[in-house]
């Protein structure tokens, strides 16, 4: 499974980014909504985009390799 990272409260990372500034909304819990609870430091939209793209290429099959 492949999902965008999301700090849950309670965790390390939600105290550091918090602590940072860079909490947005709380967590739904889902990683694969598209959607993150804090300020990325790469731009969000090259982040998304980074994402979609390993989600259309994961298991397609010239992206794949036999064993």
């Amino acid at each position: 499974m492949v999902g965008l990272l999301n700090a849950p409260p309670g965790t390390r990372l939600y105290h550091r980014l918090k602590e940072e500034g860079r909490l947005l909304d709380h967590s739904p819990g889902n990683n694969i909504d598209f959607s993150i609870n804090f300020v990325p430091k790469m731009a969000a939209g090259k982040l998304v985009d980074g994402y979609k793209h390993v989600i259309n290429t994961i298991y397609s099959p010239s992206h794949t390799t036999s064993v």
